[in-house]
């Protein structure tokens, strides 16, 4: 067995993710996917880079956009951008709605992948000291 320290596998990660996302995106889904790994979810980690669709090969149509947005809610076009991208993206947006208005409804259409671990976006919620349901 092969030990690398979580920085370097990080560095290695973001360096094969940055082939179709920005520097910052990758940094974003290597986050993810270290987490899910960490946590023994390694179903939904590192291996989502091998196989038939490895997320780094994903090439997004169009940038991620928001259709709709409301006090409450917001619809957002992902562009066929990994799916771990947006759901963090969107459960920022949904963590910023129900902390001013005390709720929020973020829903994300037309992602590239599985979003992986939803316990990850789970847990930004709570750390946010707020109550959320992630579904897919």
């Amino acid at each position: 067995m092969t030990k690398i320290a979580i920085e370097d596998l990080r560095v290695k990660i973001v360096g094969h993710l940055t082939k179709n996302l920005s520097e910052e995106q990758a940094n974003i889904v290597a986050n993810h996917l270290l987490w899910a790994e960490m946590s023994g979810i390694t179903t939904m980690g590192i291996i989502k880079m091998t196989g038939t669709e490895p997320i780094q090969d994903i090439v997004p149509r169009y940038d991620i956009r928001v259709e709709r947005d409301t006090k409450l809610s917001q619809l957002i076009d992902a562009g066929a951008n990994p799916a771990p991208l947006v759901t963090q993206i969107a459960t920022k947006v949904a963590i910023e709605k129900a902390t001013e208005n005390g709720f929020g409804l973020v829903g994300i259409r037309n992602t590239f992948s599985s979003n992986c671990a939803q316990a990850y976006y789970a847990e930004m919620i709570a750390n946010a000291g707020l109550i959320g349901i992630v579904l897919s």
